[in-house]
């Protein structure tokens, strides 16, 4: 019986008996918001987490090292698989870094030292002979779990799994030493103290059970720190064919290979060998058939030839995969042509329409169950891994086939500071609950490694999140920076140097979510930065607690410098934070420990300076009463403010907007008026590009549109979004929840050189008829994309302000 049977029948029977009824998600968030305002960070001592743990002790030290020579030997099997290998391998090398010395590498038990150290379950004790352990195998049974047992001079370290027996080779040397995999930098990312001794104390009658089937990150450049890390998923690379990662992801234990990877679905039918002659294959977005835009999937022609190249490519694959990855191109356009946009049926008899969510959902899982019955008519072990992605994350409204891997993608979360549960993002977990009941085999694609340019404390809401999440899956990886933690051009070293903390806490917690994650903080800093280890947890700390008290939302497209204004430089923090690193930097003394202590220096010095940087424009807008209709030849509009120039965005320096703006403000005590004019000589070319079916009211196209951003001012941290094309088509979001529908109005027109947009905003859609309205904070952007032979693309903004990032908003004067 597994974990998941044996969680669904205690759940029934405790709530048979009125024990423990499923708390609700309001429930669940009052609890949140308990914990979050009482929060308080631990400062007390943790020198304790250099130490071994006290629990699990041997009942005597078994002798490693000894007075520079070897005491001990690794043995393993080569019936075991190669990550067992690499395991060995890896505890032999990190106990000649720690002591200098080699211990002696067996396949086979080597009677001759003092200390066996025996790796793997295929191992003559285990699998032949005495077959010792098989309770403890039972109980880990398709888990990548770990035991270490000892008896007498033999120290057994194994899984059910080859993964499992890594994990416990990682477990056994962080627990008998003070080293830890802090983060993936060859040079000091892993920090530990060298002796000439070495005991283990740590590995008496252990017996570890993560709480997911699988965990990691999708990338691949830091592969073994995440595998050193206990994690199974180390994914990466673009849509074509991986296969050149498999030999090393195999070395170090992933869960589940897949032949190909990314959003690949247009690999099958590539356009360069099939568009020229059969463009029907290809969606007809805004009456032009394009490629990479999904397919026709009403066409039959299409599938045919689609699951003739998906079972070429199967069997071209490496022998010893079975899962195919077919994803979704990365965009919300699908094919709009007659047959696509038709009801489409179900086996059952349900007809769906285009109005209903669910419907582009419906229509591609009808499609790829239909590929999955092809593929499994010649391979019936194998399966196809899809992401549940845009209009596919809503669950579909017929059957998926037992063999398809649904891989949920919950983009884009409205708030990452509250855990999934809460109401602006529970929306997510009702869709997770949903695809439960159509796959018992799901994963989930998630974004919490992103956004961590600025050290955002996300662990204490994603443990949460993952206790959650792990109820329905198998278990989840995030996206990540696929650069890798290196230094050289493209690297992303310098989102570790402040955030290698929370990437750590988090892998930590797709173990075990329930872990303290205060006390895995304390673990992280106290052995990576040692002797500083106070000043570093009182610097993250108050980070955290500003973090904490600011209610403003954060999504994975904040900015780290518009962060560090809002969290650090606002509240006054600045000399604070700095006073405890200029400890820090006074009171390391490990190397490793000192170089990512300066590292942590120079990127708070660093945005601190860039924030301070920050300036913003601001107009005064008039208080007029307007007569009659507002159109464009309202005289009202002589008496506007105006603002004459756009700046580029996202520029190093002041750049002036290539292609002129103008917009004209004002206001009427209720109502915020803007007349903007665009110009544009290839307006001509300009195309008009439909929302697809069920989004007609909150569409953004990719293409020529305006974007006005304008901040709540009793709600800190939430603004809202109004966006216009030349044709009418708009949106209004709140951030980046589209389901938000704030009232205002909109008039749209396009003359020979120019498009230009009047719009009505009432202040009570912003909140901001009351005196705290005077002021507002907002941003106009213009995006300019390519049409016709012009391939320029601009964004463009007042005073230069970018998406999202309110700290480049100006500010608007309402004068009364």
């Amino acid at each position: 019986m597994n974990r998941k049977t044996l969680l669904a029948l205690a759940c029934s029977i405790f709530s048979s008996v009125g024990l423990a009824a499923e708390k609700t998600p309001a429930q669940k968030t009052a609890e949140w918001e308990t914990y979050i305002n009482a929060y308080q960070p631990d400062y007390s001592d943790s020198s304790k987490h250099l130490l071994p743990p006290e629990t699990n002790r041997l009942e005597k030290p078994l002798p490693v090292v000894r007075g520079g020579r070897a005491a001990a030997t690794i043995n393993y099997s080569s019936e075991d698989g190669p990550a067992v290998k690499t395991a060995a391998l890896e505890l032999q090398e990190f106990i000649r870094r720690i002591t200098g010395v080699t211990l002696p590498l067996r396949d086979s038990i080597d009677p001759r030292g003092e200390t066996q150290i025996i790796i793997g379950k295929r191992t003559r004790d285990i699998a032949y002979g005495r077959k010792l352990f098989g309770e403890e195998l039972r109980k880990l049974s398709g888990t990548d779990g770990y035991a270490v047992k000892n008896i007498g001079n033999r120290l057994y370290v194994f899984g059910e799994t080859d993964k499992g027996t890594m994990n416990g080779v990682y477990a056994l040397l962080e627990n008998n030493t003070d080293l830890i995999f802090a983060r993936p930098h060859k040079e000091f990312g892993t920090v530990f103290t060298q002796k000439k001794d070495l005991d283990f104390v740590w590995g008496g009658d252990v017996l570890e059970i993560p709480d997911s089937r699988a965990r990691g990150w999708n990338g691949y450049q830091d592969l073994e720190w995440m595998a050193r890390n206990k994690c199974s998923i180390f994914n990466g690379g673009g849509g074509g064919d991986i296969s050149w990662m498999n030999a090393k992801k195999k070395n170090y234990g992933i869960f589940r290979q897949r032949h190909c990877y990314g959003h690949n679905i247009g690999h099958f039918i590539h356009s360069r060998q099939y568009f020229k002659e059969h463009p029907e294959y290809f969606s007809l977005v805004n009456g032009v058939r394009k490629p990479w835009r999904q397919y026709c999937f009403s066409n039959p022609e299409m599938r045919r030839v689609f699951a003739e190249n998906a079972l070429d490519m199967i069997r071209r694959a490496p022998e010893d995969v079975r899962i195919l990855t077919v994803d979704m191109d990365d965009t919300w356009d699908a094919c709009e042509c007659e047959k696509c946009l038709a009801p489409v049926k179900t086996p059952d008899g349900m007809t769906i329409t285009k109005e209903d969510p669910a419907f582009r959902s419906t229509q591609y899982f009808l499609f790829l169950n239909e590929v999955m019955r092809k593929i499994n008519a010649e391979f019936p072990d194998w399966k196809i891994k899809t992401l549940a992605y845009f209009s596919t994350a809503v669950p579909p409204k017929c059957e998926v086939n037992a063999n398809i891997i649904p891989e949920f993608a919950p983009y884009v979360r409205s708030n990452d500071k509250v855990p999934l549960f809460a109401p602006e993002n529970v929306k997510w977990l009702e869709y997770l609950k949903e695809w439960a009941g159509k796959s018992k085999d799901i994963e989930v694609y998630d974004y919490h490694g992103l956004g961590l340019g600025f050290p955002r404390p996300l662990a204490e809401v994603r443990a949460k999140d993952f206790a959650e999440m792990h109820r329905y899956t198998q278990g989840m990886s995030s996206e990540y920076t696929h650069s890798g933690d290196r230094d050289s051009k493209g690297g992303s070293s310098k989102i570790w140097d402040y955030s290698a903390m929370e990437f750590w806490v988090l892998t930590r917690l797709c173990w075990n979510p329930a872990q303290d994650v205060e006390q895995l903080r304390k673990y992280f800093i106290r052995r990576t930065f040692r002797e500083a280890a106070p000043q570093v947890e009182k610097f993250y700390g108050t980070i955290r607690s500003e973090w904490f008290r600011n209610k403003r939302a954060s999504t994975i497209g904040d900015n780290p410098v518009e962060l560090t204004k809002i969290i650090l430089l606002e509240p006054g923090h600045e000399n604070t934070l700095r006073a405890y690193l200029e400890d820090a930097a006074k009171q390391v003394r490990h190397p490793a420990s000192a170089e990512m202590v300066k590292r942590l220096r120079a990127r708070f010095e660093e945005q601190i300076a860039a924030a301070k940087a920050i300036k913003t424009p601001e107009i005064a807008l008039p208080l007029l009463r307007p007569q009659g209709n507002v159109d464009f030849a309202n005289p009202v509009w002589k008496g506007a403010a105006k603002i004459e120039a756009f700046k580029k965005c996202y520029a190093k320096q002041e750049t002036p907007a290539e292609n002129p703006s103008e917009v004209r403000l004002f206001h009427d005590s209720d109502n915020l008026y803007f007349y903007m004019t665009f110009h544009d000589a290839k307006i001509a070319d300009i195309k008009r590009q439909n929302p697809p079916q069920g989004r007609e009211k909150d569409f953004i196209p990719e293409a020529d549109h305006i974007e006005i951003f304008l901040c709540d001012p009793l709600k800190d941290g939430i603004y809202y979004v109004f966006t216009a094309d030349p044709f009418g088509t708009t949106a209004e979001l709140q951030q980046y929840d589209y389901k938000w529908n704030g009232k205002w109005s909109v008039r749209c027109r396009t003359l020979k050189d120019r498009w230009e947009v009047i719009a009505k905003i009432p202040l009570k859609t912003i909140n901001a008829d009351n005196p705290k309205g005077n002021l507002l904070k907002g941003l106009i952007l213009r995006e300019r994309h390519a049409h016709g032979a012009d391939k320029q693309r601009e964004y463009s903004s007042w005073g230069g302000g970018n998406h999202h990032q309110t700290t480049t908003f100006g500010t608007l004067r309402l004068m009364r």
